[in-house]
């Protein structure tokens, strides 16, 4: 049996025989440097003063005004027991919201968030200026 993808011609080709498989790569990557792990703190590409100011003003509406409401309504005091996650919500639910509340700010447009990284860059350019 051959199991290739017809669209790709770099990919890697399996063939197999009962319960032993041969791997023949083709493609210009090694399975090993495939598996390799990788350090995504180094690995990042180079971000601009703007884009860091950015994430900043994203990462300070997350964990100031969302984590606190998600926080709230998970502690609600007439939530349902039939919707409750068991001990893992209650062991995790931290870092869950902490999570949502990330992605929130990063695919929505919240006006907050334009609004605290104007208030940033202006408070940045009067430093500048008179430091």
């Amino acid at each position: 049996m051959r199991i290739a993808p017809p669209h790709n011609p770099s990919a890697a080709t399996y063939s197999a025989a009962g319960p032993t498989a041969t791997l023949r790569q083709t493609g210009t990557a090694g399975f090993m440097e495939l598996l390799a792990p990788r350090d995504t703190a180094t690995d990042r590409t180079p971000q601009s003063v703007e884009d860091q100011t950015r994430e900043a003003a994203r990462a300070l509406v997350a964990i100031t005004l969302i984590e606190p409401l998600l926080a709230q309504a998970r502690n609600d005091p007439f939530r349902s027991d039939l919707f409750h996650g068991g001990l893992a919500e209650d062991s995790f639910g931290q870092q869950l919201d902490s999570i949502i509340a990330q992605r929130v700010t990063s695919r929505s447009n919240l006006p907050i968030v334009e609004s605290v990284y104007n208030h940033i860059t202006q408070q940045g350019s009067r430093v500048n200026t008179h430091g």
